[in-house]
């Protein structure tokens, strides 16, 4: 396959990768970084791009160990109204957010 370049703008940062992946399967992929950058900034509150950025990274993680042990993809269509499953899971990632983001706040509340 030919190596390809895509350009990505997350968190104020631009930067362009080369792939030879499918350039549909990076948009998905660069799609999902941006929902879950998305869903860690609204849970949180938090404006620190680094901070955001390692807790998105831990909802994707938890993400893909979750289907991994359920033999699913993480690329799945949108059903729409999410099950009961899927509401505790949101209740349990929200929680752990801003557990992690307490943790990792200094002392003075900066």
């Amino acid at each position: 396959m030919d190596e390809r370049v895509v350009h990505i703008q997350i968190l104020g940062t631009s930067f362009d990768l080369r792939s030879d992946e499918d350039p549909d399967y990076m948009n998905q992929l660069i799609t999902y970084l941006h929902k879950k950058i998305e869903e860690t900034r609204k849970i949180t509150g938090n404006k620190d791009s680094l901070r955001i950025a390692l807790l998105a990274g831990l909802l994707i993680t938890d993400d893909l160990f979750k289907s991994r042990q359920k033999g699913e993809s993480l690329f799945q269509p949108e059903t729409g109204a999410a099950g009961a499953e899927e509401e505790e899971i949101s209740v349990i990632t929200r929680r752990i957010l801003e557990r992690l983001d307490k943790s990792l706040s200094p002392p003075d509340g900066r």
